[in-house]
């Protein structure tokens, strides 16, 4: 071992006792990047004359923070497949059990990188195995009731344990796992038991849907929700109602409102949505599309008072109800707004709450709410008081769904050839004409 550098006693005695009291480094950012603390660290293996333990000064002026340091930003980074570190990463997981933060970061580490078949994962739990204690982590239920240093089973039994719990996301936080929405272990598990609760599904246990949705968003609030892999759970929610409704068992409007709180609203196809299976998106924007529609009309009658909704109501429940309304998106006046946010406070439904507004310039188109519907492969936009049913071509780029905003005379004056049909005796009639051809 090489000599201490050559500081007063005094003063080296005082700098050790503070990086013995303060050691942990687990949360501090490296200052230097992975491949220089690597070389830092190789330099020192190469040349310095090494003892078998590493006292609280290693090398001169290298010190248990470093090494933590170098750990931290080591593993995980790639470097360690390099043969050029190799014996970087042995020297690194042999110190694994000699110092309480090193080895409670080795942990943290071996969770987060965690790959049944890679080689840090398996020397990782190897070096883990014996010295897991020395972290000072309530880890005892993972390691002994779930084999988390099991390699090859550990996501499974995860899993298992996900399934016996009505909250899944709390039942791995009481065994022991810190991140249960991290990367690395719980990943793995995540794929587990989703495939696990797909099988419950299809063999009729609804529960299964609970659990999903619980796991997604554990705070039932839509703060804190998986983020990477939710596709796997939203997709197994979802695809079973392709082309049939949920029994009463399943709470369809739950679905609905913790899947919208959670990740918005899925037209926009944005976050989540976009990795989620055409069959998901499908059923969840069929669900959207008929609450939007009765919602609408909810509203519309709450700002007009006008005989003419409830015949105009059926006949658009009844095209989304037969499938030809694909999309629906709608535009309140600054009444309906103000309804609009009463009624998703009401209902504690933030669907509710996506909406566009109505900017028309004139007083009288400001008061008219819009409805844009996509049916049987056309855009339609209907209109409260005297505003037309207006009904344009197939493939026509007037109608843009989803923006924030819309006036009343952006699609009066639309050009190309359109249908605009004024809420007359035969309006039925010729609206169904228009659509359906």
């Amino acid at each position: 071992m090489p000599k201490v550098s050559a500081e007063p006693k005094s003063v080296l005695r005082a700098s050790q006792r503070i990086r013995r009291q303060w050691p942990d480094v687990e949360s501090k950012p490296p200052s230097k990047n992975a491949e220089t603390l690597a070389e830092e660290m190789l330099n020192q293996i190469e040349h310095q004359n090494r003892s078998g333990s590493i006292p609280t000064v290693v090398w001169r002026d290298y010190y248990w923070a470093d090494v933590t340091r170098t750990a931290i930003s080591f593993f995980g980074s790639g470097l360690e497949t390099r043969t050029r570190y190799d014996k970087v990463a042995t020297f690194l997981v042999e110190q694994i059990g000699r110092r309480r933060p090193f080895t409670r970061a080795m942990f943290r580490k071996y969770v987060e990188t965690f790959s049944p078949d890679s080689r840090l994962t398996q020397e990782l739990a190897s070096g883990l195995r014996s010295h897991w204690h020395k972290t000072g982590l309530r880890i005892d239920g993972l390691v002994n009731d779930l084999g988390v240093f099991d390699c090859a089973n550990a996501p499974r039994l995860l899993a298992y344990c996900m399934d016996a719990s009505e909250a899944p996301f709390h039942a791995l936080k009481d065994v022991g796992l810190e991140v249960p929405h991290g990367p690395g272990l719980p990943q793995y598990a995540n794929h587990e038991f989703v495939d696990l609760q797909r099988r419950r599904i299809a063999d009729g246990d609804f529960d299964a849907v609970a659990r999903l949705l619980n796991w997604l968003d554990p705070g039932g609030d839509g703060d804190a929700c998986l983020q990477e892999g939710a596709e796997l759970a939203v997709n197994a929610i979802l695809e079973p109602w392709l082309n049939h409704d949920p029994p009463p068992d399943v709470d369809k409007e739950s679905i609905q409102k913790r899947l919208f709180s959670a990740y918005g609203d899925p037209s926009r196809r944005i976050g989540v949505w976009p990795r989620c299976s055409e069959k998901a998106c499908g059923v969840m924007q069929k669900w959207v599309v008929g609450k939007r529609i009765r919602v609408f009309f909810d509203i519309v009658t709450e700002t007009d008072r006008s005989h003419m909704w409830a015949d105009r109501r059926q006949v658009w429940i009844d095209l989304h109800d037969q499938g030809y309304i694909t999309e629906a998106w709608f535009a309140f006046s600054q009444a309906g707004v103000v309804a609009a946010r009463q009624l998703a406070t009401q209902r504690a439904d933030r669907s509710l709450a996506s909406f566009a507004t109505n900017k028309s310039s004139s007083s009288e188109d400001r008061k008219k709410c819009l409805l844009l519907m996509k049916i049987n492969g056309r855009w339609v936009v209907e209109g409260s008081h005297n505003f037309k049913t207006h009904v344009f071509p197939l493939e026509s780029s007037t109608v843009q769904p989803y923006q924030p905003t819309y006036t009343c005379d952006q699609f009066r004056h639309a050009r190309g050839p359109i249908d605009a049909i004024a809420h007359l005796a035969n309006w039925r009639r010729k609206v169904l004409q228009a659509v359906m051809e």
